[in-house]
Order: C-alpha cells, then sequence, then structure tokens
C-alpha cells in the first residue's frame, strides 16, 4: 500500500465519488458488491477489455498502466527515488530496466543537447560557412529504431 499525490484535476472527481461511496468493512474504496477488493484478472476481463474494445484501443493489462507511469515520469525528468516510490520498488534496476521505456522524442532532444555542449560553436560555424551537419532522423526500420547523425 502506497500514498502519493493526486492532481488538483482530479481531486474533485474523487471527493464526487466518495460522496456516493458506501465504506465497507475492509474500507476498500474499489471493491465488490460484498466490500471485498476487487479480482485483478476479473477486471481486466470485464472492465478493461470493454473500455479498451469500445475506444478502439487495442487490450492490455494492467501492468501496461505502471510501464506508461515509469515511462512519463522519466520523459518528465523524475527523480528517480521518487519514481522507485509511486511504483513501489525497492531495487532501482527493476524501475528503469523493466518499467522504463525509451521515448524516441527524448532521444532526439538528448542528441540535441549533447550536440550543443560538444560543438557549442558549431551552429555559428555553420551558419557563417554554409557547412551543415544531418540533424537526427529516425528511420522506420524492423525493431523501431535506427538513425543517422
Amino acid at each position: 500500500m502506497r500514498c502519493f499525490a493526486l492532481s488538483t484535476r482530479l481531486l474533485p472527481h474523487v471527493a464526487d465519488f466518495l460522496k456516493r461511496w458506501n465504506p465497507n468493512e475492509g474500507r476498500f474504496v474499489f471493491a465488490t458488491r460484498n466490500g471485498t477488493p476487487w479480482d485483478g484478472n476479473l477486471l481486466v476481463k470485464r472492465k478493461l477489455y470493454t473500455l479498451l474494445d469500445s475506444l478502439g484501443i487495442a487490450r492490455g493489462g494492467l501492468h501496461a498502466f505502471r510501464h506508461t507511469n515509469s515511462t512519463l515520469m522519466d520523459h518528465l525528468d523524475v527523480p528517480l527515488r521518487l519514481r522507485q516510490e509511486r511504483l513501489g520498488h525497492s531495487d532501482s534496476s527493476l524501475t528503469l530496466d523493466v518499467y522504463t521505456h525509451i521515448v524516441s522524442k527524448d532521444d532526439a532532444r538528448f542528441t540535441e543537447q549533447l550536440d550543443g555542449i560538444l560543438r557549442p560553436n558549431a551552429a555559428k560555424k555553420e551558419n557563417g560557412s554554409g557547412l551543415e551537419h544531418p540533424k537526427p532522423s529516425y528511420l522506420n526500420s524492423k525493431n523501431g529504431c535506427g538513425g543517422q547523425i
């Protein structure tokens, strides 16, 4: 069980939900009619798949939300310790190696930042001398990676 912040835009929705909520013995916010926690597999099959199908989104399980959350936190430069805490990981390698995925925009942004560090005067020279160096370009390939510098 973990505590974490909720956005100010989400809080009114949660407050509205809690007005209609009937506390159960276990005080679970999301529970069955009997007051027991939802079964994850049944939730995916009965609720999530139905929602995804209606929206025309490929089916995925609940872990997809964890992978997305981790990847978005990485993209937003959230400190690793906070990412670990939100995901409940004691080992940073699990957070980084399993749950965090590369976003090509991050790779392109890093490439431009690195170019600026390694060649701080290159833009002036290129503009003044007519020299041009190709910018990173992501090409379609079998594994979705590829490019040139």
